[in-house]
């Protein structure tokens, strides 16, 4: 369960099974609350990321929601100052991107959720959107440390 369903789920909010999986590159668009946060601090209006999972959840209560797709289902929030939770991955090396895609077993998941076009599609975008994935991953990370105090 990644990290997002996790923190929801800690403090009581409902995590729920997707109709299918979430698999591949998607634009995270932020609320207001998280144009301001400082998690976003330096990205552009938007955040590239990577999804893989089946499950989604609801806000808990008291959390601020920060990022959300257009269908309605969350993809951050923070939880008083310094508990993130995200839906998607921003952890991905190339190296794990292409095991993710071409491992046997997860490969046929995608297929079989998406079929054979989307899937190149994902192999495509693979090689275009990474780089700009990996930068915006990069300030994450870095803008949790400072808020952390880590860094």
């Amino acid at each position: 369960m990644p990290g997002g369903q996790l923190l929801a789920r800690a403090f009581q909010a409902e995590v729920e099974k997707l109709p299918k999986s979430y698999i591949g590159f998607l634009r995270i668009h932020f609320t207001e609350a998280g144009h301001k946060d400082p998690l976003y601090h330096n990205l552009p209006d938007y955040q590239q990321a990577f999804q893989w999972h089946d499950d989604c959840f609801k806000l808990p209560k008291g959390a601020i929601e920060l990022a959300c797709r257009t269908d309605g289902f969350n993809q951050a929030f923070r939880y008083g100052q310094h508990a993130y939770g995200l839906q998607y991955h921003v952890e991905l090396t190339e190296d794990m991107l292409d095991r993710w895609l071409h491992d046997p077993s997860l490969k046929k998941e995608f297929i079989d959720t998406y079929g054979t076009e989307v899937y190149h599609k994902a192999e495509i975008e693979a090689v275009d959107l990474y780089p700009t994935y990996a930068a915006h991953s990069t300030i994450i990370l870095e803008n949790f440390f400072k808020i952390s105090k880590l860094f």
